[in-house]
């Protein structure tokens, strides 16, 4: 029995006791005769490289959505410093809004993390760890995501940048209504020159 078993492991393992470069020329001789039959194979196509797209979060979208053109024709139709306090006012609760959202899922994501970590316990230590990293890294999210919303008060942070995009469209249509002919504006409701009151 004992041989038998010992033939087993040679015929699975191969003689041990070969010198290397004997080793090597089976390898290479087999390497050589290597016939894969194709009908192993579902699809005969080599797979094709592809990008994986991240999935931009709303707040991401918000940011670099253009608002230049929306403030550039209300600039053109209504010049108004209160309108335009107000549409600030309105992009920045927006962007709260969607903080608030976004804080609200991982929140709800960072409790079930919690959880699977307490179910998981000793079972699997690298697994435990790995969720105690995502744990980590959904925290110091939500505690960014707060921060933004903090400096969104003060017009800094994220929402920055679509203040400013709008603001400047807005002073562009502004100066475009006041510096156009007075034949393009014939067709407005009011007298040329004359903007919409607020």
């Amino acid at each position: 029995m004992k041989l038998d078993v010992m033939k087993l492991f040679k015929n699975l393992f191969g003689n041990t006791r070969t010198s290397e470069s004997g080793s090597e020329q089976e390898l290479k001789e087999d390497s050589n005769n290597l016939f894969v039959n194709p009908e192993l194979f579902l699809d005969q196509n080599h797979p094709e490289k592809t990008l994986i797209e991240s999935n931009p979060t709303q707040i991401q979208k918000f940011v670099e959505k253009n608002l230049e053109l929306e403030g550039y024709k209300q600039g053109f139709d209504m010049a108004c410093k209160d309108f335009l306090e107000n549409k600030l006012m309105e992009i920045k609760n927006e962007f709260r809004y969607l903080i608030d959202q976004e804080i609200d899922f991982k929140k709800s994501e960072l409790f079930n993390l919690k959880n699977n970590l307490i179910e998981i316990g000793d079972l699997s230590e690298p697994l435990s760890e790995k969720l105690k990293l995502r744990i980590e890294r959904t925290m110091e999210i939500i505690s960014q995501l707060e921060h933004q919303k903090e400096l969104s008060v003060s017009d800094e942070g994220w929402v920055m940048k679509p203040l400013r995009s709008y603001k400047r469209g807005y002073v562009k249509g502004f100066e475009a209504f006041y510096d156009a002919p007075d034949w393009m504006l014939e067709n407005q409701l009011f007298n040329p020159k004359t903007k919409l009151s607020c």
